[in-house]
C-alpha cells in the first residue's frame, strides 16, 4: 500500500501541467489557422484590386494612373497593410500589380503580391483590320 500512495505523491501536479502543454498547443494551432484565413482572404482582395486596377487602365483613352486610383479606391475598404498598386501600361498589354502585407495576428510578415494582365484597347478604324 506504501507504493501507491508513494505513486500519488509523485504524481501531483501531472494533470495540471499536461493541460498547460496541450491548451498551448491547440492555441498555437487556432492561431495558425486564424492567420492562414486572413492571409488568403488579403489575396483574394489584392487580386480583386488588380483586376479592377487593369480594367480601368486597359479601357481605350485611360491611363495607367486611372487604373492606379482604380485599385487604390478598391483596397481603402481592405485589410492588407502597406498596401501599393503599381499600373504598367503601353500599346500592348496593360499590368497592374499589388503588394501589401497581411494583418497580423502572430509576429511573422505575410507578403501579398498580385498580377493582372490585360491587353491594351486601341482602336482600330475599318480600314486597317484587314
Amino acid at each position: 500500500m506504501r507504493t501507491s500512495g508513494r505513486r500519488a505523491r509523485d504524481e501531483r501536479g501531472i494533470a495540471t501541467a499536461t493541460t498547460a502543454i496541450v491548451m498551448g498547443v491547440v492555441i498555437l494551432t487556432l492561431a495558425g489557422i486564424v492567420q492562414a484565413a486572413l492571409y488568403f482572404h488579403g489575396v483574394q482582395r489584392a487580386e480583386a484590386a488588380a483586376d479592377r486596377a487593369v480594367a480601368s487602365a486597359a479601357a481605350e483613352g485611360s491611363t495607367a494612373a486611372a487604373g492606379e486610383a482604380a485599385g487604390r479606391e478598391f483596397l481603402a475598404s481592405a485589410p492588407i497593410d502597406d498596401a501599393a498598386v503599381v499600373v504598367r501600361r503601353n500599346g500592348e498589354q496593360t499590368t497592374a500589380t499589388v503588394t501589401g502585407v497581411a494583418p497580423r495576428l502572430i509576429p511573422i510578415a505575410w507578403h501579398i503580391v498580385a498580377r493582372a494582365h490585360a491587353p491594351t484597347e486601341v482602336f482600330r478604324p475599318e480600314t486597317e483590320r484587314r
